[in-house]
């Protein structure tokens, strides 16, 4: 009762002065009564006016009490501070303005922390719902901490921008985030009236999660920002990470370099891997010169510093990364690019005078690049020999096997090789250098070099021109090569997709007698498949071979090997090719028809006999776009018309 009383003594003194000398007696004499001093019970007193919800008793409490000459003004500034935050908790304007009022007359100054945490609980979220008090309240104590000279600075502003926007309400972040910019920038330009500056903290907050070129554009223009490497980066990774074309990517780059961004390491690999990666499409010869204009327009400067005598090396965050690289050099390696052969060294230097490590794949692409450059295919196996090979024996190898696999398929597929046939000694070599890194010998190994040699092979014209002739001789020489290393390789057995390729290489030759040989041997061990039946077969169609072919159906049959479909139609092209129309009729009719392996004829092998009986003068047309050749197959085989069209 008694503190009640005083409280209400202290309220009424404001009003009647002559109350204020009870208020000083009273307290000193409760204070005794209460064996506390009076600073003590004046706390007490204030805590319960606080409990009670009073607030204009409590401004009123602490004014009167600040005026007594036994408390020190010292004692009472925290107890103003906690004064100003009940009234952030409360989120009441008068009651808010009231408390900056008293605190003003009362001669004392709230530092920039104590306004800071005026500012954090009064965007503390709304007790009743959960939100956060609206962006005119907000302006509200911004204006009152104004008028009555109370201190803040930017990070206030940055507060309240990041709590907004974090919240996705309609304030000032999320405004900016839902586009409402015209909103949103006239509550902005209300914080620079009042004093709030705009740092580059407040821009990227209103960027959001999904910045853009035009939202950077307008959020500058408002707040009156210079061009500045963080925002830029900002929306340029978000670009990068999208699906926006490249192009555009490029345009926003060299827009903010020209406005005086200088670009970084980072900014530099983001624009080069939107040119240079796009999935599984190859960059094409404009994209690469791009990309390499970009990567020497900033690295010109970088370069004449380092490589200056007694220059220190240039600061890491200079340095290009090792996947600006990556990319540049792979780039070389798979577009269509007439790269120089100095572009190509120039940034291998570069990676040497900066320290780049380079990694597998990276070391690839150089050799790549550098072996389709060289003038000759021995100067290009010294770029392999120079970069593909450990500088010290028993160091880690420096390729991986996919690595070795893509130089032998670049190496063998070079433009400078004599009459285009790769030499397999060189090749090899190569292998050799495989193996002994400790990858396991694969087929893969020799199917790059065969592959090559029979597209070479089915290539050449079928004449008798000396120079044809002499060009299909030595394919069919660097076959037997890569046949005769493939034999004697220690500790590697051929599976028969390797077989398979060897056999159709021969027969792309002309070599239809060593193909054969392959099979007979293939044959005699067991090991062929499905798609080595229909290699021999159309070995043999070509090779005009038909006692071969026969004796192969034959041993096939013995044997009772699964022919599937594909097999037959090979043999009845195969029959067909050797002018054996009535016998692949016969075949069609008599032996794919009505087997217990559940095979029958498509359409494919009415096709196939149709086809040549028309090259045969057997096929003139008569009905729906059949023939008479096909109606006398009908006439002798009728369950012709069941099969599934």
């Amino acid at each position: 009762m008694l503190q009640d009383a005083l409280a209400h003594l202290a309220s009424s003194s404001s009003r009647f002065p002559e109350d204020q000398s009870l208020v000083k007696h009273a307290i000193r004499m409760a204070a005794g009564l209460s064996s506390m001093d009076p600073p003590a019970y004046a706390d007490t007193v204030f805590a319960l006016i606080q409990s009670q919800g009073k607030g204009s008793f409590a401004i009123a409490w602490l004014s009167a009490v600040g005026s007594l000459d036994y408390i020190d003004a010292g004692h009472m500034l925290p107890r103003w501070r906690t004064l100003l935050l009940w009234a952030a908790e409360r989120k009441e304007e008068q009651f808010m303005t009231n408390c900056f009022k008293a605190v003003k007359e009362a001669g004392l100054v709230i530092d920039a922390a104590t306004s800071a945490n005026i500012i954090a609980t009064s965007l503390q979220p709304l007790p009743r719902n959960g939100g956060l008090p609206s962006p005119e309240y907000m302006k509200h104590v911004i204006r009152i901490m104004k008028a009555y000279g109370i201190s803040y600075d930017n990070d206030t502003a940055t507060l309240i921008l990041d709590r907004y926007t974090e919240a996705r309400q309609r304030d000032i972040g999320g405004m900016s985030t839902a586009r409402d910019f015209q909103k949103a920038s006239r509550t902005l330009l209300r914080f620079k009236q009042l004093g709030l500056l705009p740092t580059e903290d407040v821009l990227l907050a209103l960027l959001g999660d999904k910045p853009s070129v035009r939202s950077l554009k307008h959020w500058r223009q408002v707040l009156s920002l210079p061009s500045n490497i963080r925002s830029t980066f900002k929306v340029l990774e978000f670009l990068g990470k999208g699906p926006t074309p490249s192009k555009e990517v490029v345009k926003f780059y060299t827009d903010e370099v020209s406005r005086g961004v200088a670009p970084t390491p980072q900014t530099l690999q983001i624009v080069i891997q939107a040119l240079l990666s796009s999935g599984l499409r190859k960059p094409s010869k404009e994209t690469v010169e791009q990309a390499i204009g970009l990567y020497n327009d900033y690295i010109t400067d970088l370069r004449q510093v380092s490589s200056s005598e007694g220059a220190p090396p240039p600061p890491a965050s200079k340095v290009p990364t090792a996947r600006t690289y990556q990319l540049l050099l792979r780039g070389f390696a798979s577009s269509e690019s007439q790269a120089t052969l100095g572009t190509s060294l120039a940034i291998a230097e570069d990676m040497r005078l900066f320290d780049i490590r380079s990694d597998p794949e990276t070391t690839t692409s150089l050799i790549i690049i550098l072996m389709r450059l060289s003038a000759t295919p021995t100067e290009a196996l010294d770029m392999y020999r120079a970069l593909g090979r450990p500088k010290v024996i028993g160091d880690p190898p420096v390729l991986h096997e996919a690595g070795y696999l893509a130089v032998l398929s670049a190496f063998c597929s070079l433009k400078t090789w004599p009459r285009g046939i790769p030499s397999p000694p060189q090749y090899f070599e190569i292998v050799m250098d495989m193996q002994k890194a400790g990858f396991a010998l694969a087929s893969k190994a020799y199917t790059i070099i065969l592959r090559q040699l029979a597209l070479l092979a089915a290539g050449l014209p079928k004449t008798d021109d000396p120079d044809a002739t002499a060009s299909r001789d030595a394919v069919a020489k660097a076959i037997q090569r890569v046949h005769n290393q493939l034999t004697i390789a220690a500790g590697f057995t051929p599976d028969v997709p390797l077989w398979n390729q060897l056999m159709d290489t021969y027969q792309r030759a002309g070599r239809f007698a060593d193909a054969l040989r392959v099979w007979e041997r293939m044959f005699a061990a067991g090991q062929f498949s499905s798609t080595t039946v229909s290699v021999v077969l159309d070995a043999c169609a070509y090779a005009e071979a038909y006692d071969a072919a026969v004796r192969i159906y034959t041993a096939l049959a013995d044997t009772g090997f699964p022919m599937n479909v594909r097999n037959w139609n090979t043999f009845l092209e195969c029959l067909c090719r050797l002018g054996r129309l009535d016998e692949a009729m016969k075949v069609l009719c008599l032996e794919m028809v009505g087997r217990e392996d559940g095979v029958v004829p498509d359409m494919e092998s009415v096709r196939i006999l149709l086809k040549f009986a028309a090259k045969d003068g057997r096929g003139s047309k008569c009905g729906h776009g059949s023939s008479g050749f096909f109606q006398s197959c009908i006439i002798r085989c009728p369950t012709i018309c069941d099969i599934p069209r």
